[in-house]
């Protein structure tokens, strides 16, 4: 842009730069750039920058870059809440020849109204295979929903022909998407990546991470493997085709509240080498539901682990997710007096294989007999807690 291939300037200079400011009116259809929060810029792991950049081509012979349409529109909300927020789909072709960023602060974005299955689409501009694929949202850290995908599908413009892609037929691989921050940055707004080749999983089973999730443990994804949810290259089926991503939306807060039918799984610490507690004599009935009687008028219900998580085999009976909050758990111990049977606390180390959770009869107890009940204390009120299936008459 300068004349001079190089200038000089000396020490205490003021250098001063001219500008005029114009007001585009194709900004937001050639672009698809949002003005605000959230960003619209390709999510990437961080420090990685994409090694695509068609905006950036200066090559008059290159084909140049098109955006699709979004099949859906709202009002605009700059933010959302569990109860109303927005989504939207962001997009790019195998050959950068067509991207769309979500532009979730305009009325390019779909409005969600709480828990249920949705479905939105996008329509395409150009004829290549999918590089990128995720729902951008306006929820951010606070937030206690989660959205996860549950489909895609491609429909021909024509619509005679529909290729689909879910867990059911085997095209997708389980979880369906990646829920969490973008860029894994809890500063950032949420997002369901499908397909991202700059961003690895690293970021959401690595418990250092902002997107750390416990549940995506158990999928046994490789670390430094980029995000991608097919279990094949996706095509699109001409111009015009219509991208349908199916996604379901649940509340994860008020999951955690709902009382399972059978007790459940829970955590635990080796104890001392004397025992040092008499057993309980008060008769607890794990059959009954836990019970909670506010004070007062609460704004949230206590959290009651609903569902037990498997990420070590055997010890499946442990709910990693509710101990993973910070703050007081209540839960049944035991530890017999005279026996090397004993119920530990949650530890949060695991790499310890010899660590057991629950013992009786001198052994870790059978996983698929034990349920264990405990609970989350987050505010006054009534709470029951239980264990079953644990044979302390030895």
């Amino acid at each position: 842009m300068l004349s001079e291939s190089k200038i000089t300037v000396q020490e205490g200079a003021i250098i001063t730069v001219n500008y005029t400011v114009k007001q585009r009116d194709d900004y937001e259809e050639s672009t698809g750039a949002p003005t605000s929060e959230p960003t619209s810029t390709p999510m990437v792991s961080p420090g990685v920058n994409p090694t695509s950049n068609p905006s950036a081509s200066t090559d008059p012979t290159e084909k140049p870059v098109v955006h699709g349409t979004p099949n859906y529109s709202s009002t605009p909300q700059i933010r959302g809440t569990d109860d109303d927020f927005r989504v939207g789909i962001s997009y790019a072709s195998d050959n950068w020849h067509e991207d769309y960023f979500a532009n979730i602060t305009t009325s390019h974005a779909m409005q969600v109204t709480g828990e249920g299955n949705y479905e939105i689409s996008y329509t395409t501009a150009d004829d290549d295979g999918m590089q990128m694929l995720w729902l951008d949202t306006n929820l951010y850290k606070g937030s206690n929903m989660k959205v996860d995908v549950t489909g895609v599908s491609v429909t021909s413009a024509d619509g005679t022909k529909t290729d689909t892609y879910n867990i059911s037929n085997g095209k997708m691989i389980k979880p369906g998407s990646m829920w969490g921050y973008r860029d894994s940055d809890d500063i950032k707004n949420y997002a369901a990546t499908i397909l991202n080749p700059y961003l690895k999983y690293y970021f959401y089973i690595n418990s250092s991470a902002d997107n750390y999730r416990d549940e995506y443990k158990k999928y046994g994804f490789d670390s430094d493997d980029s995000i991608n949810m097919f279990a094949n290259d996706v095509k699109t089926l001409g111009t015009g085709s219509t991208i349908t991503v199916s996604f379901q939306v649940k509340n994860v807060k008020e999951a955690t509240t709902e009382p399972s039918a059978e007790p459940l799984p829970t955590p635990v610490i080796k104890p001392s080498a004397e025992p040092t507690a008499e057993p309980t004599t008060e008769p607890c009935d794990p059959t009954l539901p836990p019970t909670f009687v506010p004070s007062s008028e609460p704004a949230n219900t206590p959290e009651v682990s609903a569902t037990p998580i498997a990420t070590q085999q055997p010890k499946d009976y442990i709910d990693n997710e509710l101990w993973a909050r910070k703050g007081i758990h209540a839960y049944i111990a035991y530890q017999m007096n005279g026996t090397w049977d004993y119920r530990n606390t949650y530890r949060t180390s695991k790499t310890d294989s010899n660590y057991n959770y629950i013992k009786a009869g001198g052994e870790e107890v059978n996983a698929a007999d034990v349920q264990v009940r405990d609970v989350f204390l987050n505010r006054d009120g009534q709470y029951t807690i239980a264990l079953k299936g644990v044979d302390l008459s030895a």
